[in-house]
């Protein structure tokens, strides 16, 4: 989905949260890998979360409530393994905020997913969102090179 929030709102988010990770707001690491900081539930993206409700459920065909919101910034190094998401992550977008170096010039991290017919590896440039069902399809990402950032929102949402 390209598109899904204005630029200037993407810039905003960008701004916010290299600030909020610079000053020490978020902790580094989580159950999935250690080379990310993350945030559940973080107010703006939970705000940002509630605006979407509506899109992800004509996009879904049905209505969806938020579950939680997930903030997750990667560093360098950092991998996530192959994995389903839990019941709370019916339907996830994840949204692409920041990334260094930019990624229309240097290669997007690509998301890799395990569909009936196979992988399919989707790159995301910043501002880019993927909706797509977590809990169904197993879903990875490969070592993200040294010296390198990608940030993401995740969204999760459920069955009304």
């Amino acid at each position: 989905l390209t598109g899904l929030l204005p630029p200037f709102h993407i810039g905003a988010l960008r701004r916010y949260y290299r600030y909020h990770t610079r000053t020490g707001t978020f902790a580094l690491g989580d159950d999935q890998t250690p080379g990310r900081y993350v945030a559940y539930d973080e107010p703006t993206a939970r705000y940002v979360q509630q605006q979407l409700t509506r899109t992800v459920s004509d996009l879904a065909r049905r209505a969806v409530v938020p579950s939680y919101s997930y903030l997750a910034l990667y560093q360098g190094g950092a991998t996530l393994d192959p994995h389903t998401d839990r019941e709370a992550c019916e339907y996830t977008i994840s949204l692409c905020i920041d990334a260094t170096p930019d990624p229309q010039t240097h290669g997007a991290w690509p998301l890799h997913l395990l569909t009936a017919d196979g992988e399919v590896s989707l790159t995301q440039g910043i501002g880019d969102a993927l909706l797509f069902r977590g809990r169904y399809l197993s879903h990875w990402r490969d070592q993200l090179p040294e010296g390198y950032t990608s940030s993401s929102i995740l969204f999760h949402f459920v069955e009304a």
